[in-house]
């Protein structure tokens, strides 16, 4: 469901095209070692596996990075996604989850089809060759979800109680 197969097929694309973008898997739950065998062994070099952690390093993680690659075929939210876009960094996702709702291609961040890892490399490529976009495209989507806070959700949640409540 995480889309695996398809950054792998994606990374191993811009490897062989002589663009070893440097991929890090952050909080994947599964050891490095099967991740890192996912990769054919000549791009290896160029991805890091880094564990689950707790949430400060997360976000200082979203905060040294270029772009958030996503590829997911199916996600219940996503929320991944929302914190990616709070700290200004570009998304490259599919439309899955809160994505849609989030996520306005070429504006807040880049759409690509469910499994298809050659227009996921294209994406990557062209974000990573314009440090320009990859700017105005974070900054973008960091406006988009300025609003969204679990303070806020927490407020709406009891809204619609009390409207639910009051109709009773």
């Amino acid at each position: 469901m995480k889309g695996i197969t398809y950054l792998v097929d994606a990374f191993t694309r811009l490897f062989d095209s002589g663009r070893a973008v440097p991929l890090s898997v952050l909080g994947a739950g599964v050891p490095a070692r099967e991740i890192l065998a996912a990769f054919p062994e000549r791009v290896r070099p160029s991805v890091t596996v880094i564990d689950r952690v707790d949430e400060e390093r997360v976000i200082s993680e979203y905060r040294r990075h270029d772009l958030l690659v996503f590829p997911s075929t199916y996600e219940g939210f996503g929320l991944v996604l929302l914190e990616a876009m709070s700290q200004a960094l570009p998304v490259v996702t599919t439309p899955v989850g809160c994505a849609p709702e989030l996520v306005r291609d070429g504006d807040s961040g880049v759409v690509v089809p469910i499994r298809d890892g050659e227009a996921l490399a294209r994406a990557v490529r062209r974000l990573m060759d314009s440090p320009a976009e990859r700017t105005r495209i974070g900054a973008n989507g960091a406006a988009a979800v300025s609003s969204m806070s679990w303070r806020r959700t927490a407020e709406r949640t009891i809204e619609v109680y009390q409207k639910a409540l009051a109709g009773a």
